[in-house]
């Protein structure tokens, strides 16, 4: 199920980018992933928002004379099954789909001749026959077999197609509740053949029965906005699952999370779940997708570098709350990033000096070409190598490269008079569990 998931919300976002300015509903808004409930208005209906209930036009098909042949179509329907994976112009599906689907959807197309033809060419020529000698004389003995015996058949496609022959009341309750279609394959149908009133109520209650069920299929009917929580969290209550929830969140849901505490809740948790199995690389990644979808999500600088005589901030932070009219704003903080300080721009004050070059930090580094490439690491940039790097124990610093050439041969702090062994603090612990 999470396969097909993940599948139908990036088959959903690419048609509704492609989509979105036919249907009225999705124009207006600006949902990525929206769910059938977002097509038809019906959340803006509840919430008591005005909005334009969709007008469907019925129409009377005389190439097939079954039930009247009715159906209704509209930009909306239209829109709901080209997400649920039907086209009303074609009824050519994925080669994986069964020849019992392919069947019942030919029909629900009106398309009698293809579906006797696409269980002929698959072997279900007994019921190819069966469906060729349908009549729709209700007293016909071909009606009592079919409407006696379809509930007996193994195939739930077979039985929707026996059920849709034999209707005669036109409300298609026995295809619409049948648990063994598709979701999406009932949606569809609704879409073709109930009117405006009862495809909402179909809607509604179908949303009302996933949700207590938990089924992540509910999210085509509600798509990925607030209205999908309650879904998400009777899934957790059921499964635990709180991985795909938070995964879900994050890729189609990241500008809400700032605004919601229970979306905010999921993801704190997973991220815990991800550290209490010192799992750092995956919940790096997890917070670099977050991050990257809203980037108001970044967390601000725990650590910033200060001047050891007036104390201001001297990172790229501090520089932007000096005033603007300061003189030495105009100097030291320019646009360009490339400019690197030597002194405090407050103050003016030299830079603390690396204890390996004696040169204040900001100072472009004389290091060849060959010995910085030495010192990189796979994948790493050789920017990384100039920044200026601590001990957490004694504040003794320098530039990387030189403090990682000085602990080739040596544990202790190059400073002078300096006892503190740093190559030996800086080391991972395994904690006991």
């Amino acid at each position: 199920m999470l396969k097909h998931l993940w599948e139908w919300l990036d088959f959903s976002r690419i048609l509704t980018e492609k989509e979105k300015y036919r249907v009225l509903s999705i124009s207006s808004s600006n949902i990525k992933f929206p769910g059938v409930r977002t097509v038809l208005r019906i959340d803006s209906l509840t919430s008591g928002v005005s909005s334009i209930p969709i007008k469907s036009e019925m129409i009377q098909n005389n190439l097939f004379d079954l039930h009247g042949s009715k159906t209704y179509r509209s930009e909306e329907r239209t829109f709901i099954q080209h997400i649920c994976g039907w086209s009303m112009d074609s009824t050519d599906l994925l080669p994986t789909t069964s020849s019992t689907r392919k069947a019942a959807i030919a029909l629900f197309h009106l398309k009698l001749r293809q579906a006797i033809r696409i269980l002929s060419e698959s072997g279900d020529s007994i019921v190819a026959m069966a469906i060729a000698g349908w009549t729709d004389d209700r007293d016909s003995l071909w009606r009592e077999m079919a409407t006696s015996n379809c509930s007996h058949m193994t195939d739930p496609y077979i039985r929707a197609i026996f059920s849709f022959l034999t209707e005669t009341d036109s409300n298609f309750d026995s295809i619409l509740n049948e648990p063994g279609l598709s979701v999406t394959d009932r949606i569809g149908f609704a879409c073709s053949f109930l009117p405006d009133a009862k495809l909402i109520g179909f809607i509604q209650d179908l949303t009302h029965d996933l949700t207590m069920k938990g089924s992540l299929y509910g999210i085509i009917l509600t798509g990925m906005t607030l209205h999908t929580l309650p879904l998400l969290q009777r899934y957790i209550d059921m499964t635990g699952d709180v991985q795909t929830i938070s995964l879900l969140a994050i890729r189609t849901m990241a500008q809400e999370i700032p605004g919601n505490l229970l979306l905010k809740f999921w993801i704190d948790r997973y991220r815990e779940l991800l550290n209490s199995w010192k799992l750092w690389e995956a919940r790096a990644e997890f917070d670099i997708t977050k991050n990257t979808n809203n980037p108001s999500l970044i967390p601000q600088p725990e650590v910033t570098v200060s001047c050891n005589f007036c104390g201001k901030n001297i990172s790229q932070t501090g520089l932007s709350g000096l005033s603007r009219n300061s003189q030495l704003f105009s100097r030291f903080a320019q646009t360009n990033p490339k400019i690197k300080l030597s002194c405090c721009p407050n103050c003016r004050k030299p830079l603390p000096r690396c204890s390996i070059c004696l040169l204040s930090m900001g100072t472009v580094l004389g290091n060849s070409p060959e010995t910085l490439k030495e010192f990189q690491k796979p994948g790493g940039s050789p920017t990384t190598l100039s920044w200026y790097t601590w001990c957490q124990t004694c504040r003794h610093g320098g530039h990387t490269i030189h403090l990682q050439q000085w602990f080739q041969n040596q544990l202790e702090c190059p400073v002078t008079g300096c006892s503190c062994r740093c190559a030996l603090l800086d080391k991972v612990v395994d904690f006991p569990d």
